[in-house]
């Protein structure tokens, strides 16, 4: 909370930050956060893992190396008919899904 870049996010690269902080809408300050990437025409390489790839140049837990503490379980009723709905991306080749 004392951090100048406290409720903002930032995309690193090999360990250099690739853009400024930007802050987070005041709808989003304080309530859990699902970290997923989205992009066209494009491959990306994330890493969720227990350390960064590269050293950063502050100090942060990563995704996989949460406590407790610093995540939040999301319990999801079972449907009344016991049957779960699955949806399955369909593409063609070469149209930027992988």
């Amino acid at each position: 909370k004392d951090s100048p870049n406290f409720n903002t996010v930032s995309l690193f690269k090999d360990g250099k930050r690739a853009c400024q902080p930007q802050p987070l809408p005041d709808s989003l300050k304080g309530k859990t956060l699902f970290p997923h990437v989205s992009f066209k025409n494009a491959t990306v390489h994330v890493n969720f893992g227990a350390v960064p790839l590269a050293p950063l140049p502050f100090t942060c837990r990563m995704v996989q190396d949460a406590t407790k503490a610093d995540t939040s379980a999301t319990k999801h009723e079972a449907p009344a008919d016991g049957k779960y709905e699955v949806v399955y991306p369909v593409s063609l080749p070469d149209e930027g899904t992988f």
